[in-house]
């Protein structure tokens, strides 16, 4: 889920969407999608987890490759030169 300032991770509970897990645009350091032309796998890299330290995440594509790069693109600070359109 892109909410303005987050993206988040949620879960269907039911007919809700609960909150799983959220990072703020303005911690990411950089991203990007493995691989271009069949992109399977997205990475990215935050500052805010571990008390500043920050972390890198996986998670499949299990969704629009194309709608997340453009999400990516216009929500985070450090954009990826991803070439997908």
């Amino acid at each position: 889920v892109f909410t303005d300032s987050d993206l988040v991770v949620a879960k269907a509970d039911g007919k809700k969407l609960r909150y799983v897990r959220a990072w703020k645009y303005s911690y990411f350091v950089n991203w990007e999608m493995w691989w271009e032309k069949f992109p399977v796998l997205c990475y990215f890299k935050e500052a805010e987890s571990y008390e500043g330290r920050g972390s890198i995440h996986f998670f499949p594509m299990l969704f629009d490759s194309k709608q997340l790069v453009r999400c990516l693109q216009k929500h985070t600070v450090k954009k990826n030169n991803y070439s997908q359109q």
